[in-house]
């Protein structure tokens, strides 16, 4: 074989065998640039997890601006509570002023002890309502029975505020066992409101009720007969001489554990060192209470010392809870009891109005 032909096919073949290594190598590259890319692009579509530190970073924000909304959310829900239970005694006193409007200006009777028919019938400390004759007869307590509130047998303002919510106060949870053991089968009472016992008359459309006389509480003279001194009981619009209609009030929001019959109770102080609750206001509105007028108007009012009002347990039928009313809550001095004596009536005429009422 001639040796120069020999040589040349043996360069030509060792540069095929070059070239297939070079063509393999490079098919080897570009698989594994291939690879990459596709990881990259399957990397890219995973979101990157939060590491612990930024879930604390971001929790610590969360709870800083939790703490700083929630007062004001706090007060919102109150102020929204508040204005809600004086929207109810505003519609209540629409209703009373369509009362007295349909029976010659006499105000609805308000005599206490669960006497019927009343302005509104029913014990919020689970007692019963004795039957009225030719009506329903109802078997289960007072406390939890909205069927009471509207029916005019018992309920004489119950056919001028046919929808019974609005004698419940938004703000009041307070519940009763309907089987009368605390704690078991508990429901919401139906009513938050009393109204002040020297307005009204009795079921007979006087002074002198089935039980007492109306206005008792006043003070020991106004327990006698013919009743009416030495304080007023206004018992029809003519009858309000002496104050302003703006200034008596009519209805209040009363505390869970104090509210039993619908009369509110005082006892006008003889001196303001001798000043004390008999039936106590609540409180629940931030440290306030929505309290109406003869004139229909409607405040909220701000104690100005709401320490002497006990704070409010919502289990009133629990043994362990206490009982407030009747000469409770002993406070000498107090504003707010001096406040209340000066709007619930005045002097009877030819008796001395004491001096130290604002």
């Amino acid at each position: 074989m001639n040796k120069k032909g020999t040589g040349s096919l043996v360069a030509v073949i060792s540069s095929s065998n070059s070239n297939n290594k070079r063509s393999s190598k490079f098919a080897q590259e570009r698989q594994q640039m291939g690879a990459l890319m596709e990881n990259n692009n399957q990397c890219s579509t995973v979101p990157r997890a939060f590491t612990l530190i930024e879930l604390l970073v971001v929790i610590a924000i969360i709870a800083i601006l939790a703490a700083m909304l929630f007062p004001a959310l706090q007060g919102a829900k109150i102020r929204g509570q508040s204005l809600g239970c004086a929207n109810d005694e505003r519609e209540l006193m629409v209703a009373w002023r369509m009362y007295a409007d349909d029976n010659n200006s006499k105000f609805a009777p308000n005599e206490d002890y669960n006497a019927t028919p009343r302005w509104v019938a029913g014990d919020m400390r689970g007692l019963i309502v004795s039957a009225v004759p030719g009506a329903a007869h109802y078997t289960g307590i007072d406390a939890t029975n909205y069927a009471l509130l509207t029916d005019p047998h018992y309920s004489v303002m119950g056919r001028y505020a046919a929808n019974w919510n609005i004698f419940k106060c938004p703000a009041d949870q307070s519940t009763w066992s309907v089987t009368g053991t605390a704690g078991q089968n508990e429901k919401p009472r139906v009513r938050s409101y009393s109204m002040n016992q020297a307005v009204g008359c009795s079921e007979n459309g006087t002074l002198i009720g089935s039980a007492d006389v109306l206005g008792h509480w006043l003070s020991s003279g106004n327990a006698n007969s013919p009743g009416g001194s030495p304080w007023r009981v206004f018992t029809k619009d003519s009858d309000i001489v002496g104050m302003a209609s703006s200034d008596l009030l009519v209805l209040d929001c009363e505390h869970p554990e104090s509210i039993n019959d619908a009369a509110l109770a005082e006892t006008i102080p003889l001196s303001p060192h001798s000043a004390y609750f008999v039936d106590v206001p609540t409180k629940v509105h931030g440290n306030c209470c929505p309290f109406s007028f003869a004139d229909s108007h409607v405040e909220i009012h701000k104690w100005a010392d709401p320490s002497v009002i006990p704070n409010i347990n919502w289990e009133p039928d629990n043994p362990t809870a206490p009982s407030l009313g009747g000469a409770q809550n002993p406070a000498a001095d107090d504003p707010d009891v001096i406040w209340m004596a000066h709007h619930l009536t005045c002097a009877a005429e030819g008796e001395k109005e004491i001096t130290y009422f604002p």
